[in-house]
């Protein structure tokens, strides 16, 4: 695999993502490390 190229084409095909302060990308980073046991748990409930 074409790391580099990859890397490239995403750029082209994808805008970057919606501006965010420093605190607010961190209560994002906290809010879904939190949800995520959660998430698995609800997963591994509705796959069985």
């Amino acid at each position: 695999m074409d790391w580099d190229l990859a890397a490239r084409l995403a750029a082209r095909a994808v805008r970057s993502g919606p501006d965010a302060a420093r605190a607010e990308r961190e209560d994002v980073v906290a809010a879904l490390r939190a949800a995520a046991p959660v998430a698995a748990e609800h997963v591994a409930r509705v796959t069985r």
